[in-house]
C-alpha cells in the first residue's frame, strides 16, 4: 500500500514597503493557502485593513482589523477575489521618510483594485510577486490610526 503525504507549502514573508513609524505589528496565524478577500479603510491614508484567507485545512480564517475601523462607512472598500484571481503586485506611497501609507493599491491577474487613500506621498513603492508565486496573506505594522507598513506572504 502506497500513502500520499500532501506537504502543504508554507508562506514566506516578502517586503516590507512604506514607513518605519508604527509599533504594532500584525501577522496572520496558520498556513495561509489562498486569499480570500480584503478590506481596507481609508481617507488621505490607509487607516485599517483586514483579510481572510483559507488555510491548510480548508478554514476561512479572517484576521482582525489592523489600525482603525473609520466610522464612515464610505470610507470601507472591501474587495472579494475570484476564484481564478491572484494577487500579483502591490502598489503605494509613504507620507514622509516615516510614515504612513498614503496611498495603496492591489494589481491582480484580473484588475486594479485602488488607489486608497491619496497619492500626495513620497516616496513611492512597489513589490512584484515572483512569477511562480501567488500572495496568501499580508503583514503590517501600525500606529494607532494609521497602517504604516505592509508586507505580503507568499507561497
Amino acid at each position: 500500500m502506497i500513502l500520499h503525504i500532501q506537504v502543504v507549502p508554507s508562506p514566506t514573508k516578502r517586503g516590507t514597503v512604506g514607513g518605519n513609524r508604527g509599533t504594532l505589528p500584525w501577522e496572520m496565524e496558520g498556513k495561509s493557502q489562498r486569499l480570500e478577500n480584503v478590506t481596507i479603510y481609508h481617507v488621505g491614508a490607509v487607516e485599517g485593513f483586514q483579510f481572510s484567507y483559507v488555510d491548510e485545512g480548508g478554514k476561512i480564517c479572517t484576521t482582525d482589523t489592523w489600525g482603525r475601523v473609520h466610522p464612515d462607512p464610505l470610507r470601507k472598500t472591501e474587495i472579494k477575489f475570484g476564484p481564478s484571481e491572484f494577487v500579483k503586485k502591490i502598489n503605494g506611497a509613504q507620507r514622509g521618510g516615516e510614515g504612513w501609507l498614503s496611498k495603496f493599491e492591489i494589481v491582480t491577474t484580473h484588475k486594479t483594485y485602488g488607489p486608497f487613500g491619496s497619492d500626495n506621498g513620497a516616496p513611492h513603492f512597489s513589490y512584484t510577486v515572483p512569477e511562480d508565486e501567488t500572495v496568501v496573506g499580508f503583514f503590517a505594522n501600525t500606529d494607532n490610526i494609521f497602517v504604516t507598513s505592509i508586507g505580503v506572504y507568499t507561497i
